[in-house]
């Protein structure tokens, strides 16, 4: 929880979800969600985010033949983005039905976004719940990265020298977001499809853990360097340090906002 958030009264509105493969052919699946900071509901938002994001990927998995990644590319975008949009954007309608709004809620509702095309916006009830989206699924014969809005993935190799973010691009204007509110969320979805890690590293994290440092640069460093203490350390040994690094970053050294991260670590 970042001390901005913390001094503004706020709840930590990132979220995370992990699925670990089980059998030959399941994915291992890590998704992180970082709920709009000027939206009401948008902790709620990003709860359900992560789970939704994470039925759908598994079902998606389940059907592709022989773990292949044939035309897995088109495949995500015609399927798996608009399930988790969909499946999404039910959870948000059926918890507004079971928790209606406040008079206050209503009256926040009229300084968002203006009027959209669709029923969900005409309303603007989505951008109360307006959450952004980062996943990574990997399988014995293929990888997924899909990101919707800002976050980072970045795939480290085994010795912790080459860094590569497949998803990055240029910060967007302000501080404004692509979120899965967004009506162009589908459009403006970003995936990358690679073969299954080999000893190398996955991290994947809100904006909060970049934004806690002051360059690229200091930000690239402690990623590989994350790897070279899972090669150096156990497992469990990173775990029990996580929580201090992201404390650090969210409170004690960072910009103050959340920061939620999750690593993973491919078979050799």
């Amino acid at each position: 929880r970042g001390i901005g958030h913390i001094a503004k009264g706020l709840p930590n509105q990132d979220a995370y979800a992990v699925h670990q493969s089980r059998e030959s052919g399941e994915p291992t699946i890590i998704v992180v969600s970082d709920g709009v900071s000027n939206c009401p509901r948008s902790e709620v938002g990003s709860s359900f985010a992560v789970q939704t994001a994470l039925d759908a990927v598994k079902d998606f998995c389940a059907k592709i033949p022989g773990n292949t990644a044939e035309n897995l590319s088109e495949r995500v975008k015609a399927d798996l983005v608009p399930n988790i949009i969909a499946a999404w954007r039910r959870a948000v309608e059926q918890h507004i039905r079971d928790n209606p709004f406040s008079h206050a809620d209503q009256e926040r509702l009229q300084t968002l976004r203006k009027e959209e095309k669709t029923e969900f916006y005409r309303k603007k009830l989505g951008h109360m719940y307006a959450t952004t989206l980062v996943l990574v699924a990997t399988t014995e014969g293929y990888t997924i990265a899909l990101q919707i809005g800002d976050g980072d993935i970045a795939f480290v190799n085994k010795d912790g020298t080459k860094l590569t973010r497949p998803l990055n691009e240029p910060n967007e204007l302000g501080d404004e977001t692509v979120a899965l509110s967004s009506k162009d969320a589908e459009r403006k979805a970003r995936i990358f499809i690679a073969g299954p890690g080999r000893g190398g590293m996955v991290m994947v994290s809100t904006d909060g853990v970049e934004k806690s440092f002051t360059t690229r640069q200091g930000f690239d460093k402690f990623v590989k360097g994350t790897m070279v203490t899972l090669r150096t350390n156990s497992v469990e040994d990173v775990q029990k340090s996580l929580p201090k690094w992201l404390k650090e970053m969210a409170q004690d050294e960072g910009a103050g906002d959340d920061a939620t991260l999750v690593l993973m670590k491919s078979p050799e």
